[in-house]
């Protein structure tokens, strides 16, 4: 029995499969290091000053209904705020809106150069107010919100040619993201991926929605032993991109001789980028490390930069090749990939994956990097007490020596939660930790310095 407006009443199996009723998590969406922006219970957006415990209405709730907007996006600078209605769906992480531009500091919507509808990905720069989104899979920038639109493609074509967002295969089994763009660490640099499914064979089947017809979706579809999508890297200078145009970031010979996949990318500096790939058989995959070229106007990636990681106990990597997290030197970095007995564990890089530096180990695996700070590093394992399924945050201090390792979560609320994630602030100041249960989830706050 569930208790309505109206009284009590039976739950019913449309309850459940619409979602009626959910457990509420709470994900900070930090815009600081100090401050984080979440919706009222009367959904107004309000920031939030974790030091002061400090809270200010960024905008009403009247506002977002006068574009009947049910999420946001707030540029770096603070300066403008994204609002996102007409939400419809496409694959398990994609969907296509219409945005609407707030300006903060004046009051009032922009009215100039207003965005299309339809937009497939839209992002904000990580310093000031630059824009990128795509529409119709093909990618746009903005320098600022009330300035017309620079095409940075042209060739973006439905099923055919992706720009900055994945086809069907790369969202569902490789990015597990609806995105495929990044900016440098400034955002003067935007780095993209496109996918080209021209000769990939499709799928079809029919869509029995509310019409009186089904509609027919096609999907390519590669199968074992059919051909792949191509693809290609790029990187376009934000600043002169109608002058210089996209640079394409080469692949690695020895990925490019045969069928490979992109697996994903990471700014290190604005001039340093690093780019993985993986052969099709999925046991062998390449880190390279590419840097531009001032003169030439080109991207490097010398084979003395190329890092390889081959498996000789399954895939390399997880379900995912992990992400590498540079240290502040822009050369080292740490990785999970598996050890010897094919465990999968951290790993110092500096120099050779051959001569890695193994920072984890045991009969148990480390699952992901949240963050690598000056002094530590935070991740998820299965170590504790042996149970596979459980995902506990810990937390090796690397400034100390020998480095220290200590669990966050393992004893807290210990019963009700034996599953966690984690969300940081910007520089890791203050980190969210998310429990998931088995008990009913819960959210909690907590302070770097003293892990409290």
């Amino acid at each position: 029995v569930v208790n309505t407006d109206d009284g009590p009443r039976a739950l019913t199996l449309e309850d459940y499969l619409n979602g009626n009723f959910q457990y509420k998590t709470f994900f900070p969406y930090w815009v600081s290091d100090n401050e984080y922006l979440h919706q009222s219970a009367e959904d107004d957006i309000i920031l939030y000053n974790v030091e002061n415990n400090y809270a200010t209405t960024i905008m009403t709730n009247s506002t977002m209904k006068q574009v009947n907007a049910s999420n946001y996006v707030m540029s770096s600078d603070q300066y403008f705020i994204a609002l996102e209605s007409n939400y419809s769906k496409l694959w398990r992480y994609s969907y296509t809106a219409s945005y609407h531009i707030y300006d903060l500091i004046n009051g009032g919507f922009v009215t100039e150069n207003q965005l299309p509808h339809k937009i497939q990905y839209i992002s904000w720069s990580p310093i000031g107010h630059k824009m990128v989104y795509v529409y119709q899979n093909n990618i746009y920038l903005k320098l600022s919100p009330r300035e017309a639109p620079i095409k940075i493609t042209s060739d973006g074509k439905q099923n055919e040619i992706f720009n900055g967002i994945p086809d069907w295969v790369y969202e569902e089994e490789m990015l597990a993201t609806k995105y495929a763009l990044w900016w440098s660490p400034s955002g003067r640099y935007l780095a993209y991926v496109q996918f080209n499914d021209s000769d990939i064979p499709v799928i079809e089947y029919s869509y029995f929605g509310e019409d009186q017809y089904p509609r027919k979706i096609t999907i390519p579809y590669p199968k074992a032993g059919a051909k792949n999508p191509t693809v290609k890297v790029f990187a376009v200078d934000t600043i002169y991109s109608e002058v210089f145009g996209p640079k394409e970031v080469p692949v690695p010979a020895i990925i490019a001789s045969s069928d490979h996949y992109f697996t994903w990318l990471t700014w290190v500096t604005d001039t340093r980028i690093c780019v993985q790939w993986l052969k099709r058989i999925q046991n062998f995959s390449v880190l390279a490390i590419c840097d531009f070229k001032e003169h030439s106007n080109t991207w490097d990636c010398p084979e003395n930069q190329q890092h390889i990681e081959e498996s000789q106990t399954g895939w390399a990597g997880g379900f995912f090749v992990s992400a590498p997290y540079f240290t502040s030197d822009s050369s080292s970095y740490y990785k999970i990939f598996s050890d010897k007995n094919g465990y999968k564990h951290i790993h110092y890089i500096n120099g050779s994956v051959e001569n890695a530096i193994q920072v984890t180990s045991g009969e148990w695996e480390a699952i992901y990097i949240f963050r690598v700070t000056n002094d530590a590093i935070f991740y998820s394992s299965n170590e504790f007490e042996g149970y596979p399924g459980r995902r506990n945050i810990y937390k090796i201090s690397t400034g100390s020596k020998p480095m220290r390792k200590q669990c966050i979560t393992c004893n807290l609320r210990k019963e009700r939660c034996q599953y966690y994630t984690a969300r940081f602030s910007e520089r890791s100041k203050y980190y969210a930790l998310i429990c998931y249960g088995p008990g009913i989830p819960i959210s909690t706050l907590f302070e770097n310095r003293g892990d409290r």
